[in-house]
């Protein structure tokens, strides 16, 4: 995948490590889910608007989907 233009990134093992690009928010092992966590939140915040209560209506899945 990355000879086609994937980006890698990585850390240490056992480190925390976050990426986010657009919906995808992902960590790299479990002591990365308070900050993976912390980043959804941000993202939900962000997108809802100020002012707004934060929630993630905006990802909507098909019932066919799910």
């Amino acid at each position: 995948m990355l000879k086609l233009g994937a980006i890698f990134s990585k850390k240490a093992n056992w480190e925390v490590h976050v990426v986010s690009d657009g919906l995808l928010i992902t960590g790299q092992n479990p002591h990365s889910s308070g900050p993976v966590a912390k980043t959804l939140m941000a993202a939900v915040k962000q997108k809802a608007g100020p002012g707004a209560t934060a929630r993630a209506s905006w990802i909507e899945y098909p019932s066919s989907e799910c």
